[in-house]
């Protein structure tokens, strides 16, 4: 029996790249995980390849979601997102967030939840909620990234934002193993 590689987590980012985009690419490398960027508004056969071996997407920027339909293979894979300090600014934090969820749920991935209570915005600044949410959000509004994007929009704190998206590509690096033991343990080795 042979060693089984480590995952392949790729971060799907904008265009040019921003920190985060660096951030949660290294959380998932310091995992254990090979994990790449990739450019949502620049992909060609190679890097669909990339996308389709890939055991779980990080992303912060939409794919083409027509394309990625029609090449299919995201059934199951574990998937995540984050937003870049330019939509935060903009005030479209958990908009982005939505539409990232949705079309990862579209595309039948698993999306992933925050690892932590998500902190909220109060006339008093930001705290820790005070219910417990769960590991798979069922809201995207509450996902790994609406901390760091609302910290940035409120001016917070950029290191506390960055830490957790490098949170966020850790707990996917360790979701997309657990997913490929799984599947690897299948009849077959895979999902159909």
């Amino acid at each position: 029996m042979g060693v089984t590689p480590p995952p392949l987590i790729v971060v799907v980012h904008a265009g040019r790249a921003c920190a985060r985009a660096f951030v949660a690419r290294d959380g998932a490398a310091e995992a254990g995980a090979r994990s790449l960027l990739v450019a949502a508004g620049e992909l060609d056969e190679a890097k669909w390849e990339l996308l389709a071996e890939a055991d779980g997407i990080l992303f912060g920027a939409p794919l083409p979601l027509p394309e990625a339909l029609a090449r299919g293979g995201w059934r199951g894979k574990p998937a995540a997102g984050f937003v870049s300090p330019e939509v935060s600014a903009e005030g479209g934090s958990a908009g982005r967030l939505r539409e990232l969820a949705a079309a990862a749920e579209t595309l039948g991935m698993c999306w992933i939840g925050p690892e932590a209570s998500p902190a909220r915005f109060t006339g008093s600044g930001f705290r820790p909620c005070s219910r417990p949410v769960p590991r798979q959000a069922s809201r995207p509004d509450l996902g790994a990234s609406s901390v760091p994007g609302a910290v940035f929009r409120f001016g917070g704190d950029v290191d506390a934002a960055l830490d957790s998206v490098r949170r966020l590509g850790a707990r996917m690096a360790r979701r997309a193993r657990l997913a490929r033991a799984a599947t690897a343990s299948l009849p077959g080795g895979g999902l159909s």
